[in-house]
């Protein structure tokens, strides 16, 4: 009995042995091989030579174990890992299936399709507004509508029809000029600049003056007019309420509010930080109205005429009109009584920037001749243009050398064109948008005009004959637009007409 019982328990130790090495993990083996599996190619249209990307699994990290071909022909692999090659597609093959081998184990991947670029030979016309029709001729397009992409300025454009020669495409509303791109089936190209002939939506917005001059507005939509005629500085509000900001009755008196007094106040600008500047052109002055309203001489003396340059109160104007300031705070003030610009640095010393005597000579700073300038504004880079109302012209001076040159215009009348073919009557106003591009306020004219950056072409931005019609572009009317102003969100005009305020929203 004592003997069974030994063999049982030894019976039951051998199975606890046996039963606790089953359960030990078996040694790893070696990796079993798989095929390459190929998941997308990209892009999957090109030219030879271009360079793809291709994207799967199971390619090995050493190159020249990677083997690829297009349709049977051999392409370099240039990098490798484990889920994705680069390669350059082989200049002798053609379209077809993409294969990939690694380690004799090859996969079948997704088609590339040869292809060139397509190219665009020019546009027509070079400038539209929203909603009408652009022609892009080009070539290797699609004939499937879908598979051309087109773009202005960024903006995509619907495709309406393709022909044997050009896609036709809908300008889109507010797309601004830019670049057109034609893409076909992922392959892009950029062709031309077209420049956009934006619709202006004409409203009244306050009609309570007697004579709107300038005009400027600040960075919480509020809109500030110099009313010519009853010596005042006025406020609108944002909800379109209009009082008196600024001024009482004709007289150079600093002070605040209605405390403070101006003689035939014309041009208006505004800085950063909402002070306004203001051509005192009665006064000979440049004033200063701080955001709650403090009115003070910023440089000249008041009744004092002449071309003295100085700082503040020892600098002389003789009746300055309009006035524009840049992003260093420089104004620059057309001072039209001694047919010169005078620029007035933040310190409020005043120089000459460019004139001399009157006549009409643009070219080097001390020599150029204006004939009565009315308006200047500011590009972004500097570039100061002026309003020469005595030879209807827009004259430009570069913001490098000073050196002066023919805009736009040099005749008076009424003409769309390029550059000297343009014709303005008694231009006094101007703004330019964020693309350089000068709105102008063509006063005799009744229009509001645009001057583009790319050869100065003028058009008739809106308006047609003198009335106070609202409507938009060439439908709308203009009684007397004197001074012009652009929103800081680049996409609202306003303008000083005459007796009333008008809103053009852009579109």
């Amino acid at each position: 009995m004592r003997n069974f019982v030994k063999f049982l328990c030894y019976s039951l130790l051998l199975t606890l042995i046996a039963c606790s090495k089953s359960k030990t993990p078996a040694p790893p083996t070696e990796d079993v091989p798989h095929a390459p599996y190929v998941a997308s190619i990209k892009p999957a249209i090109g030219k030879a030579g271009s360079v793809v990307t291709i994207t799967g699994q199971g390619f090995s990290t050493t190159v020249s174990e990677d083997v690829v071909t297009f349709n049977g022909e051999p392409a370099t692999v240039l990098t490798a890992t484990k889920t994705q090659l680069t390669v350059t597609v082989p200049a002798t093959g053609s379209s077809g299936v993409v294969a990939v081998s690694v380690k004799n184990m090859e996969t079948l991947g997704p088609v590339y399709v040869y292809s060139d670029t397509p190219e665009i030979n020019y546009i027509l016309p070079k400038e539209a507004a929203g909603g009408e029709v652009l022609s892009i001729y080009c070539s290797k397009f699609s004939t499937t509508l879908t598979d051309n992409v087109v773009t202005i300025n960024g903006v995509a454009a619907k495709v309406v029809n393709i022909s044997q020669y050009y896609i036709d495409v809908i300008v889109p509303i507010g797309a601004g000029d830019g670049i057109v791109t034609l893409s076909v089936k992922g392959l892009k190209v950029s062709g031309p600049k077209f420049s956009y002939n934006y619709v202006g939506a004409v409203t009244t917005l306050s009609a309570t003056y007697k004579e709107a001059t300038g005009i400027c507005a600040d960075t919480l939509g509020n809109v500030y007019v110099t009313d010519k005629g009853n010596n005042l500085v006025f406020k609108i509000t944002p909800s379109g309420i209009s009082s008196v900001f600024a001024g009482s009755t004709q007289g150079s008196a600093d002070g605040k509010g209605t405390i403070a007094q101006f003689n035939h106040p014309e041009g208006i600008c505004i800085d950063a930080d909402n002070n306004l500047y203001v051509a005192d052109g009665g006064n000979n002055i440049i004033r200063k109205i701080t955001p709650d309203g403090v009115v003070s001489t910023f440089a000249g003396a008041a009744g004092v005429a002449g071309s003295v340059n100085g700082t503040g109160n020892a600098a002389s104007f003789n009746n300055p009109v309009g006035i524009a300031i840049d992003n260093s705070n420089n104004l620059f003030v057309a001072d039209q009584g001694n047919n010169k610009i005078r620029k007035i640095t933040p310190a409020g010393l005043v120089n000459t920037y460019s004139g001399s005597i009157q006549g009409l000579l643009y070219t080097s700073p001390g020599t150029t001749q204006f004939n009565h300038p009315q308006a200047v504004c500011v590009d972004a880079q500097g570039v100061v243009y002026v309003a020469d109302n005595g030879n209807n012209m827009i004259a430009q001076i570069a913001a490098t050398d000073g050196y002066c040159t023919l805009f736009a215009g040099g005749q008076a009348g009424y003409s769309d064109g390029i550059g000297a073919s343009g014709r303005f009557n008694f231009p006094t106003g101007m703004v330019p948008d964020n693309r350089g591009n000068i709105y102008i306020a063509d006063s005799n004219n009744y229009l509001i005009r645009k001057v583009t950056t790319d050869y100065a072409r003028v058009y008739t931005f809106a308006g047609s004959t003198q009335g106070s019609e609202n409507g938009v572009g060439k439908l709308a009317q203009f009684n007397h637009p004197l001074g012009i102003c652009m929103d800081p969100k680049r996409n609202v005009l306003y303008v000083a007409d005459g007796v009333a305020v008008r809103k053009i929203v852009l579109q």
